[in-house]
């Protein structure tokens, strides 16, 4: 990752933005049991490990961002990557149409979240699915017939990232009072298929 590329790259990004984050390969086992779980996560279902939403300047970070990770669901400095530049790829999306009200929505379920807990069944249940997804012929019944089921042991009071930063994205509503990009959150949503939401588009990359 170079750092002239990421700090011109993050001089672009609006509160509200995703980061999306790829773990390489050869690095996964430095990144403690959530990281790895979530680059089994990454294998079986495309290209990210992570995701977290970009918050901007606070408490004298100028580059605070919101993720669930670990325990929790908190603010954290997307500088920290540049301790590790050569584990990761960081890719910026921001949602299409996106205007001064859909921020300030998105912000205030941002400050909503803080402190829920994170959801380590949920996890280790998509970690496993993910992993069998790989399997020739099982993996294409997973794929169609069980990805979408919930996760047994998944728990609707906590989250995970992607299902952390979806929420967000969903928060901007309509004058109807319905969510203005309401087809953004999916069952089981993960990082990757995130990613692939039309809803969403590409601002930047670095890694």
């Amino acid at each position: 990752m170079d750092k002239e590329i990421y700090f011109k790259e993050v001089k672009n990004l609006h509160r509200g933005d995703l980061i999306f984050v790829h773990v390489k390969p050869e690095y996964a086992e430095k990144a403690g049991v959530n990281g790895i779980l979530g680059t089994l996560i990454q294998y079986g279902t495309g290209e990210f490990a992570h995701v977290e939403t970009y918050y901007g300047n606070k408490d004298g970070n100028h580059r605070t961002i919101l993720e669930a990770n670990g325990n929790k669901v908190a603010w954290n400095s997307l500088d920290r990557y540049l301790a590790h530049a050569k584990a990761f790829r960081l890719v910026f999306k921001r949602l299409r149409d996106v205007n001064v009200d859909d921020i300030k929505a998105m912000e205030t379920e941002m400050y909503r979240q803080v402190g829920v807990e994170y959801d380590k069944g949920q996890l280790v249940g998509l970690g496993i699915k993910s992993a069998l997804t790989k399997i020739p012929i099982l993996g294409f019944f997973i794929n169609k017939f069980i990805w979408s089921v919930p996760t047994p042991f998944a728990s609707k009071e906590k989250l995970i990232c992607s299902e952390s930063a979806a929420l967000i994205c969903m928060a901007p509503k309509n004058p109807d009072g319905k969510p203005k990009y309401g087809s953004i959150c999916q069952d089981n949503v993960t990082p990757s298929s995130l990613a692939r939401n039309p809803l969403l588009r590409t601002i930047g990359e670095v890694g």
